[in-house]
């Protein structure tokens, strides 16, 4: 009820006084109710108060058998009365009222719901009528600014209430119906109080006090006042807000104890109105999108609909689950949730289907301005962070979160189940904005890169803005993927994957651009003085190989397993940068080949390495040193050095058969003092590894060039030396065992004593030494003889050669000849690497003699002993067998090369000659 300002005040007359007779009298006029009702008014001779005044009053009563037309409802009514103008009362004193208490919800942002607000223009009206006029309070949420009212009314008041039910001779079981029909309507009286008004009624029904009428006002007032608990209830975070926590606590026990009391007694038990499942019907279908709101409206609302679950869920959690759990033993969070995890799947399940649901129908276009169109749309609509599809992602995985404390069959059953599937083509919109934007941004950022030093630093070098930029690209991507925090892991994973290569797919787009450019910059560089390589593409190469390396930590980022699994987008993706790599490297070594080949040529004509290593390599080597990484350094260094021995080999190929092993002995030297230069030692650790250095071909240059730098003398040693290797490998071939004593004595002798043959065998053919047909088969035994050579002969010119006898016809010769030579072991020959060769020969009357094999036998091998100690010598048994092929022999390639060397000529022709003798197999 509104206050009048300008009353003036009130006059009150007891019924009591007026009985049953006319009665007029003067009355004062008070302005304070209390005073009003506490006054006794004069009936006769009543002076006026100078404050206020008097006011003569005429008053007629009837009989009490005259108001036999009256009834309980004239009760409630007064009572409805007495209690507003109470509570008004109290507005007056402490802000108790309506009017204060909307004020406070205005300022707190307390909204009522429409439902209610319905309900309660209904209730006000009603009251509205009986009590006469004025409006009501039923149904104000009061929790948040002022306590419960607990029921009481002045004693004026309830002396009053008793009167007049004595007029109207109404049953105490009656007047408890009036104050539960009147009470229960109101929202703003304290539940404790209201229950035990329902005891008290409880007890008449039981007791049968009431009448069929007054049964049926029961059931329509508790039916009333239950319709009120449910839809407090459903509002329940505006009727019991968790901010007051302490009479909302209260409040809420007492409304679950009396709807619990309902349902536990047999008297009211038959309304079955016990909220077990009340919220479904009243959560259900509300809030479920609009059919003329737009998508972008839709999303909106979908993100403010789940905050409000999210923040009533949480205060579920937080204040209201134990009071249901106590008092109804019902779970509210479990049936809370089921029912608004529903509801908000039917919000947002056909709006993110319809959001991303692919455009099969639609024709291609080529209009650009179309095409930008579609694409802000779906930049718009992507899983990005901050947007509002991102914020309704998040809250959605806020929510499974909170239903992660519920059992297992709620999660299944819970339609949010499942919610990251519905935001795959969001993530892939993201990805396909994010991606495209980035291609167009990479281009950009190469053609303006000039390749200048950037405040980054990558190892001992340093990289340019382009490379930065597409790394942020990199950090852009993973940091949203580990903000996303997508909840399956088989799936995330594959998504991850799918990023990863579209992150590996730009550093492949950024290499080519790179090279491209690189590749125009070299072939503006014609003159040969000029170098090749600068600073700026030095750096250039510095950015593709930091990008490698953080491809190579992408699985990491996007939280991958990366200790047993390897992945093949990466290790393909990088091993396609190092080739690009590579590519370019070896088109500056191709441009730089002509400068290398020609100052190695002039280093071996002066044996000096001034003109390759000082002049060329050095300032190259210095300048990709300082600019290059380290894995760039070194592929520039194997490349070089790979080049260089190509260089070295062709020179050697082209000059082995024209120059001296004078040539070749600079050559050798010249190619020792350039790997040195290339690899690292204690002195030099930013060289090549030794190991990598000594590649197969390197080897083969230094064995050619260790042979063409010997004298021919050294070279004729070497191959009786590889013969002895050979002959001394188990399994050799065999054509004839050989036994012999050799040995120097002090007085400066070498004594050889042959003593036997046997085993000897007759080769196929020269080709196939394989020992398959005895001599003896064809039934002759062969006249079989040694001859005994000190080889080279040049380094024994003063040794003539000797030979044993010839024995006739015999399987195992036995030949028990000695033979002294005046060399001693400390003779030049013997020190360089002589050779004691023992010839077998086959003896022939006719034709030439037949050699059967030869034995090879190392003087410095051969013991010295003093003369007296000759027999403490152990005899050799020697195999005996033909030579190889000459390109088995490293030294006789090396002499084939030597045409122009008489001595090499002669000892190649004396050779083949062996090769051309064949056996006879009829003697």
């Amino acid at each position: 009820m509104k206050r009048a300002k300008n009353l003036f005040g009130t006059v009150t007359v007891p019924l009591e006084d007026v009985k049953d007779q006319v009665t007029e009298s003067w009355h004062n006029i008070v302005k304070n109710k209390e005073e009003e009702l506490s006054q006794s008014a004069p009936r006769e001779s009543f002076k006026s108060t100078k404050k206020r005044g008097s006011l003569r009053i005429g008053l007629r009563v009837s009989a009490v058998a005259q108001l036999h037309h009256l009834g309980p409802h004239w009760y409630d009514a007064l009572l409805h009365k007495l209690m507003y103008q109470h509570l008004g009362y109290l507005d007056s004193l402490d802000g108790f009222g309506r009017t204060s208490i909307r004020r406070s919800r205005q300022r707190k942002g307390i909204r009522c719901s429409n439902r209610s607000s319905k309900s309660n223009s209904t209730m006000s009206s009603s009251s509205s009528e009986s009590s006469g006029s004025g409006s009501s309070i039923e149904n104000e949420v009061l929790w948040p600014s002022v306590s419960p009212w607990p029921g009481t009314l002045s004693n004026a008041s309830l002396s009053i209430l008793k009167q007049y039910a004595t007029m109207l001779n109404i049953p105490p079981q009656s007047v408890i119906l009036s104050w539960w029909k009147v009470t229960s309507r109101l929202s703003i009286v304290d539940q404790s109080f209201l229950l035990q008004l329902l005891a008290i009624l409880q007890r008449h029904i039981a007791e049968g006090n009431y009448s069929d009428e007054e049964m049926q006002e029961v059931r329509s007032t508790l039916r009333i006042w239950a319709s009120l608990q449910e839809e407090k209830l459903v509002y329940l975070n505006n009727n019991y807000p968790a901010t007051s926590r302490v009479i909302s606590y209260q409040q809420l026990t007492h409304t679950l104890r009396g709807l619990k009391a309902v349902d536990s007694k047999p008297e009211t038990r038959s309304l079955q109105i016990f909220p077990q499942d009340m919220w479904e019907n009243a959560i259900r279908n509300r809030g479920r999108n609009s059919p003329d709101a737009s998508e972008e409206q839709q999303l909106v609302a979908a993100v403010a609909v789940s905050q409000e679950i999210i923040s009533f869920l949480r205060d579920v959690c937080d204040f209201y689950q134990d009071v249901f759990i106590r008092e109804s033993q019902v779970s509210f969070l479990r049936l809370t949730y089921a029912l608004l995890t529903y509801e908000l799947s039917a919000r947002v399940r056909p709006l993110m289907i319809k959001l991303y649901k692919p455009k099969g129908d639609s024709q291609f276009s080529c209009d650009a301005n179309e095409i930008n169109d579609t694409a802000e749309t779906n930049s718009s609509t992507a899983l990005q962070v901050s947007n509002p599809v991102w914020q309704l992602y998040k809250r959605l995985e806020i929510i499974v979160e909170i239903g992660e404390n519920l059992p297992e069959e709620v999660q299944l059953q819970s339609d949010l189940h499942g919610y990251h599937q519905w935001f795959v083509g969001g993530v892939i919109r993201w990805q396909e904005h994010v991606f495209r934007e980035s291609r167009s941004m990479i281009a950009k950022e190469v053609q303006k890169d000039e390749f200048q030093s950037n405040a980054k630093s990558y190892g001992s070098a340093s990289i340019s803005s382009s490379a930065m930029e597409l790394t942020y690209v990199f950090r852009i991507v993973t940091t949203y993927w580990q903000k996303l925090a997508w909840p399956d892991e088989a799936e995330g994973n594959g998504i991850a994957k799918q990023l990863m290569q579209q992150c590996c797919s730009l550093g492949l787009l950024y290499t080519k651009l790179v090279i491209s450019k690189l590749e125009v910059i070299l072939q503006e560089k014609t003159d040969p003085k000029v170098l090749l390589l600068s600073a700026e593409t030095c750096r250039a190469l510095n950015n593709i190989e930091y990008v490698c390396e953080e491809i190579q930590e992408l699985p990491g980022h996007f939280g991958l397993a990366i200790e047993n699994e390897k992945y093949p987008v990466i290790t393909n993706t990088t091993l396609k940068m190092e080739t690009s790599i590579k590519k370019f490297i070896d088109t500056v070594i191709k441009k730089l080949r002509q400068t290398l080949n020609q100052a190695v040529m002039e280093s071996c004509e002066m044996v000096n390495e001034t003109p390759l290593l000082k002049k060329v390599l050095d300032q190259y080597l210095s300048l990709l040193d300082n600019c290059l990484t380290r894995p760039n350094f070194e592929r520039f260094l194997r490349k070089i050095w790979n080049v260089l021995v190509a260089i070295f080999v062709s020179l050697v190929e082209s000059n082995c058969d024209k120059k001296n092993a004078e040539f070749f002995s600079g050559v050798f030297t010249i190619l020792e003092r350039t790997w040195h230069f290339f690899t690292h030692s204690p002195t030099n650790s930013k060289g090549l590894d030794p190991q990598l250095a000594h590649t197969m071909e390197y080897q083969n240059l230094l064995d050619t060039l260790g042979n063409l730098k010997m004298p021919t003398e050294s070279l004729v040693a070497k191959y009786y030396r590889e013969r002895f290797e050979e002959q001394s490998q188990p399994g050799a071939s065999l054509t004839a065992r050989l036994v012999v004593l050799a040995y120097f004595t002090t007085t400066g002798n070498l004594t050889v004593e042959v003593i036997m043959a046997n085993d000897i065998v007759k080769p196929k053919n020269y080709h196939e030494p394989t020992p398959v047909l005895p001599l003896m088969s064809s039934g002759k035994s062969p006249d079989t003889y040694v001859q005994v050579k000190l080889v080279p002969g040049e380094w024994f010119p003063n040794v003539r050669n000797q030979k044993t006898k010839i024995q006739k016809k015999s399987e195992a010769p036995v030949y028990k000849e000695s033979f002294e030579f005046l060399i001693s072991h400390t003779d030049t020959g013997t020190k360089s690497g002589g050779h004691l060769l023992f010839v077998l020969k086959m003896s022939h009357r006719v034709q030439a003699d037949c050699i059967l094999g030869e034995a090879v036998l190392p003087l410095e091998e051969l013991p010295c002993v003093e003369p007296s100690a000759m027999r403490s010598v152990t005899t050799k048994y020697l195999t005996v067998n033909l030579a190889r092929e000459d390109n088995e022999y490293t030294a006789l390639k090396a002499l084939q090369y030597r045409i122009w060397d008489k001595k090499a000529v002669s000892f190649l022709k004396e050779g083949k000659k062996k090769r051309k003798i064949k056996l006879q197999l009829d003697l």
